[in-house]
């Protein structure tokens, strides 16, 4: 079980998140709720949590006041918040994830699938993260095959499977779904949408007028309006 501790001054937004996650997250133990950056503080330092999902904007500080009490933390982080405006400074902080307010169920669930296989990386490597893979392994019909990450231009969900799209314009239907992909991809990778994973090296343009992209083969991958400006934030943050 994954200790985890939940941080708002939102009532509502406590509500709804620790329902998500007592319901669709079963791998997750909330084991207290805290309403400011002191209590937040004491409480991960009563509890030690594995996983801390923290809200920004709070009466008394930012979830940043939470994280500078930790210069050293042994916790992985998921901000919740209302304002896509600090995600930059969010993924400074190393946060695992970020997501917005009204809350989306696919979106808690993935967060804390990618951080069930971070926490694994790092008990399998004694606390030491690795590198995501270079390569991924997939299964075709003479056998398994490596494709270099650099060479994937994108996925695309189709149902239960997913289209792993590359630069050259072969194509690999495999049995997984987007999401099993999404928590095992590299950082390279940024979802875009319920139905697309993009591989940001290929990128050529962003379309505003219609929410697509293009990539650099002249394929069109759509973005969410939801996804938008956190997709752009964590362009910038690249740089």
């Amino acid at each position: 079980m994954i200790k985890t501790l939940i941080v708002d001054d939102e009532r509502n937004a406590q509500i709804i998140l620790e329902n998500y996650l007592r319901q669709y997250c079963p791998d997750v133990e909330v084991v207290s709720v805290a309403n400011s950056v002191k209590e937040a503080v004491m409480l991960i330092k009563q509890y030690k949590p594995e996983l801390v999902f923290l809200d920004i904007q709070m009466n008394d500080g930012t979830g940043f006041d939470v994280l500078n009490f930790f210069p050293n933390r042994d916790f992985q982080v998921v901000f919740s918040t209302a304002y896509d405006q600090y995600a930059i400074k969010a993924f400074k902080y190393s946060a695992q994830d970020y997501i917005l307010k009204p809350l989306d169920i696919d979106e808690v669930v993935g967060a804390v699938e990618r951080i069930k296989a971070y926490i694994q990386i790092l008990d399998s490597t004694s606390g030491k993260p690795s590198e995501k893979p270079e390569q991924l392994q997939i299964k075709t019909k003479e056998g398994y095959q490596l494709i270099e990450m650099d060479k994937i231009e994108y996925l695309q969900s189709d149902n239960n499977y997913t289209i792993i799209h590359l630069s050259d314009g072969h194509k690999h239907v495999m049995p997984k779904t987007l999401k099993e992909y999404e928590i095992s991809l590299p950082r390279q990778f940024f979802r875009t949408h319920q139905s697309y994973i993009i591989n940001v090296y290929h990128i050529d343009i962003l379309k505003n007028a219609t929410n697509e992209l293009r990539t650099k083969s002249g394929q069109i991958v759509k973005i969410s309006r939801r996804k938008k400006d956190l997709f752009l934030k964590f362009l910038e943050s690249r740089h």
